[in-house]
């Protein structure tokens, strides 16, 4: 039984270390720059629209981070269910598990930040423009 156990344990450290994550960040073709080509030919309205979609990304950031949040209290709980049961079977779980995790969040994070960026050069742009308030996005 404790080969078993041992078997069992080496073939999970060998395959946690197989889990991939992006290094890096978010890839070039993702990332959102804060000052973009031809922003300045933007109508009130484009403005307005870029900047809604501006504040979905950061939403959307907030919202994996609450995931993430939430994730944690439960695989503490399912680590230490497996921990009882196969000895480091918890750690074993959360590095598997928090990995993949890990690097959602960071993209998210770094894309919320590059969003609220982009957000404030609209918003500096939408200012600069006189546009009126009828163009912006509605608060949510």
């Amino acid at each position: 039984m404790r080969q078993l156990s041992l078997v069992a344990l080496i073939t999970v450290c060998v395959l946690s270390g197989c889990v991939t994550t992006q290094t890096g960040g978010i890839p070039q073709s993702q990332q959102i720059e804060a000052v973009q080509v031809g922003d300045q030919r933007l109508t009130c309205e484009e403005l307005g629209s870029e900047m809604a979609r501006m504040d979905a990304h950061v939403r959307e950031s907030e919202r994996v981070e609450a995931d993430r949040q939430r994730g944690q209290a439960s695989d503490t709980v399912t680590s230490t269910a497996a921990g009882s049961v196969v000895p480091f079977g918890g750690l074993i779980h959360l590095m598997a598990v928090n990995q993949p995790r890990n690097a959602e969040w960071i993209n998210a994070r770094e894309r919320g930040g590059q969003a609220a960026r982009r957000k404030e050069h609209l918003t500096a742009l939408f200012n600069q423009k006189n546009c009126p308030p009828s163009s912006a996005p509605a608060r949510l």
